[in-house]
């Protein structure tokens, strides 16, 4: 579940749904599927980490490697944007997003706009 700063239950914006419907129209559910069991797998590993920060944002796991790791290269860089580098990676910060909103644990995030590229990043709520 995801909630902002001030603990308010967040929906996906609606902002998002033009990206999310070219996604969905471009890649199979298999492929949307890939993309999503590695960024929970990602998560899982983070949360089972002791001595790892409960801290992530999607710059974080897909790098600046050229390639992208799959299957970020293929499905969402290739495919779902069509090799357009600034669309795949707003894709792929969606990808995240729901992702982050789907787990069962209480997500807090926010904008970081201190880089080139602003990102959502996110931190788990430990209830205070």
């Amino acid at each position: 579940m995801l909630v902002s700063l001030n603990r308010k239950h967040v929906k996906e914006s609606e902002s998002h749904s033009d990206v999310w419907t070219k996604i969905k129209l471009r890649l199979t559910e298999d492929q949307i599927n890939e993309v999503k069991t590695y960024l929970n797998n990602y998560v899982d590993e983070l949360m089972n980490d002791p001595n790892r920060a409960k801290a992530v944002e999607v710059a974080w796991i897909i790098g600046n490697s050229n390639p992208w790791p799959e299957p970020f290269e293929t499905n969402v860089y290739m495919i779902a944007a069509e090799q357009n580098f600034d669309v795949a990676g707003s894709m792929a910060g969606l990808f995240l997003w729901r992702v982050m909103g789907e787990r069962p644990e209480t997500w807090v995030f926010i904008k970081d706009e201190s880089k080139q590229r602003p990102c959502m990043c996110y931190f788990l709520d430990n209830g205070n």
